[in-house]
């Protein structure tokens, strides 16, 4: 268990001078199991993270097998209207 941002975006990243200097938007922040953070940016890259997709394996440990099961029960348990 640790501390995740739950929403890890380059619109959540503050940059100056190329270093990041903050983040933002802590709404969905909490303690959740390590690979976490990894299994949402992978779940949402397609809609929200084109951008630094590439990037994503620079800062994130990958968590294949939790991804896989995290994408399993998105499909079977989550609502979107």
């Amino acid at each position: 268990i640790c501390f995740c941002h739950g929403d890890i975006s380059e619109s959540n990243v503050l940059v100056r001078k190329g270093k990041v200097v903050g983040l933002i938007d802590f709404e969905r922040s909490g303690f959740y199991p390590e690979y976490w953070e990894y299994t949402m940016v992978k779940l949402n890259e397609a809609r929200y993270y084109e951008f630094w997709s590439p990037d994503i394996k620079c800062f994130l440990k990958s968590y294949p097998r939790e991804l896989e099961m995290e994408e399993t029960r998105h499909d079977f348990y989550t609502y979107e209207a």
